[in-house]
């Protein structure tokens, strides 16, 4: 089983593959095992089932051996011939035991497997949920692309809200634009020390060239949105923000009157 490792328990395993019904047939080997092989030792598929040998302890082995086994069965053998009847008679037990105990291993086993997919399941779910319960984001039902990738960032917002660089970093990776980030206004410091200036109000500048009026209408509709909620999100409320598309790329030229359009390619 390729996907095993040494530190890798067989539920987790078997969690992320496709299989999503119970384990027919579970065997736990015992410890004796845990030092060689993966917890997994072997899967077999047999049609829709599933049968599996584990490198684990089963309940036969947390039992005192003494309850299943004489353990001078052995020592009272009469003679070499007596000794094979009893080592065969031992060997039948320990199938018996196996078989018997292989029942409530594979019961166990498989509430160990369904307990392993709730949580890959939750793994798979948590940052919506987490968005759900802390800030009541239902990323699901948000239909805007941009949205949905902004949202994510609400989970860090400790690290992100205020830090004009890297909110636009994030920007141009969401939008897959180039932005720069224009401060329009900004605020010196009154003690004349040597901090940065306070930005009073940006500008986000998507750079984005050769669109027509109507894909430049549909991208400012969708960048709306985006940018509405980046401004509640993770700017300052005291902070003036606004966005824009330029297409610095062409000539300016009046007789292309029909790929003009006013503060995207044209300045007057």
């Amino acid at each position: 089983m390729s996907l095993g490792t040494f530190d890798t328990r067989a539920d987790f395993i078997l969690a992320q593959l496709k299989h999503d019904g119970p384990i027919r047939r579970a065997h736990k080997r015992g410890r004796f095992y845990s030092g060689y092989c993966t917890d997994l030792v072997e899967e077999l598929t047999v049609g829709d089932s599933v049968d599996v040998d584990l490198a684990r302890n089963g309940l036969m082995q947390y039992l005192p051996q003494g309850v299943m086994y004489d353990e001078d069965f052995l020592r009272k053998a009469k003679d070499q011939d007596d000794l094979k009847e009893r080592q065969d008679a031992l060997k039948k037990l320990k199938e018996a035991n196996d078989s018997f105990f292989s029942l409530f291993d594979t019961i166990f086993f498989n509430r160990e497997l369904d307990l392993a997919r709730t949580v890959s399941r939750l793994e798979l779910k948590k940052e919506s949920l987490l968005l759900d319960a802390v800030y009541g984001i239902k990323i699901d039902d948000i239909r805007n692309t941009y949205v949905k990738s902004l949202a994510r960032l609400r989970l860090y917002s400790p690290v992100v809200k205020g830090n004009m660089g890297m909110i636009a970093f994030y920007v141009a990776c969401i939008l897959n634009e180039r932005v720069d980030l224009e401060q329009r206004r900004s605020i010196a410091p009154h003690d004349n020390s040597h901090k940065s200036a306070v930005y009073a109000a940006v500008r986000f500048v998507v750079r984005t060239n050769g669109l027509s009026l109507a894909e430049y209408s549909r991208r400012m509709d969708d960048y709306e949105d985006f940018f509405q909620s980046l401004y509640d999100w993770f700017l300052p409320y005291d902070i003036e923000a606004d966005y824009c598309i330029k297409d610095r790329s062409r000539a300016f030229n009046f007789k292309e009157s029909g790929s003009l359009i006013l503060d995207y390619n044209t300045q007057l």
